[in-house]
């Protein structure tokens, strides 16, 4: 099995520290109450993990893109054959694809001390003063006190969270015409 290892030395920024910010907010929420809430629950990690799942269009492709403060990593699942596709967005979305892909690789990164990744390591603060924009999304109609979402957003990611086994391979051709 092949790994790919590349270390980037640090720019200049491109982007404004304010829209980082908002980002990464956005990003936690992904982690914290969105479609990768899993890598706490199921997979157990640890320490402050922003990131994005994806899919495409009729379920082709399946990503999630994590990051920590020492590490950016990304996985995809799919084919370069787009009539190829997995049968629904539950069994094709990157939730259920590519995240525990990277989660596994995570978890074997973090306890692979000689690589130096530090979980306790926060990214850099915005200072409060010059947050113009409201990223707790408890603060919306909806959203509970306690920062947790309304229960059909609960229900809705709960029917991905206990998918049967889908190692086995799918082809179309297999199928009954």
């Amino acid at each position: 099995m092949g790994m790919l290892f590349l270390v980037f030395s640090l720019s200049k920024g491109s982007i404004a520290t304010r829209s980082c910010f908002v980002m990464q907010e956005m990003m936690k929420g992904v982690i914290d109450q969105g479609t990768a809430k899993r890598l706490i629950y199921r997979y157990g990690l640890k320490g402050t993990i922003i990131g994005k799942t994806g899919t495409t269009q009729s379920n082709s492709d399946g990503w999630f893109i994590g990051l920590t403060p020492d590490l950016m990593a990304g996985a995809w699942v799919g084919c370069e054959e787009r009539y190829i596709r997995f049968r629904s967005t539950a069994l094709g979305q990157g939730a259920s694809l590519a995240l525990p892909i990277w989660a596994k690789f995570f978890q074997k990164v973090t306890n692979d001390k000689s690589l130096g990744i530090d979980i306790t390591k926060s990214f850099k603060p915005f200072p409060k003063e010059q947050q113009t924009i409201i990223t707790d999304c408890s603060k919306y109609k909806g959203w509970g006190d306690d920062g947790s979402a309304p229960e059909e957003i609960d229900d809705y990611q709960n029917q991905y969270d206990n998918l049967p086994d889908t190692s086995q391979s799918y082809n179309k051709y297999d199928e009954d015409e």
